[in-house]
């Protein structure tokens, strides 16, 4: 899948994709390293890859499932203040700057520029690059 996007965006050049130890992917196009990002969730997948070389990306996505227990997740991540659709969109920023950075601390993680994606009605989601 990556390799296909890169070939989109990349016309015409050499293109592999790679998996870092780390569990980074990255696209290589004539030997520069792109970093990509990966998320699915239910029948949706994103696809993230930054065009700067030795840019960091993360893209999440999160289908809002209204049967899921939110409570203990929303405690940990957001002291108990976030409930519903404001949950799912604080779950996302957290991920796709997890993804960008590699980093769970938060202040580790504000290094990362994190906006909103626009999504399905069901599903929330979010982009960092640094």
């Amino acid at each position: 899948m990556l390799g296909d996007l890169g070939r989109r965006i990349w016309v015409g050049v050499d293109i592999e994709t790679v998996r870092e130890a780390s569990g980074r992917s990255v696209v290589v196009c004539n030997g520069v390293r792109y970093c990509a990002s990966i998320s699915h969730s239910r029948d949706l997948v994103a696809v993230a890859i930054s065009t700067r070389p030795g840019g960091m990306i993360g893209i999440d996505i999160e289908y809002r499932d209204p049967n899921r227990d939110i409570d203990a997740l929303s405690r940990w991540l957001f002291d108990g203040d976030a409930n519903g659709r404001d949950f799912y969109q604080g779950w996302c920023n957290y991920e796709a700057a997890f993804k960008a950075t590699g980093q769970t601390d938060p202040v580790a993680q504000s290094q990362a520029e994190v906006i909103a994606i626009a999504t399905m009605d069901e599903f929330s989601g979010s982009l960092a690059r640094i």
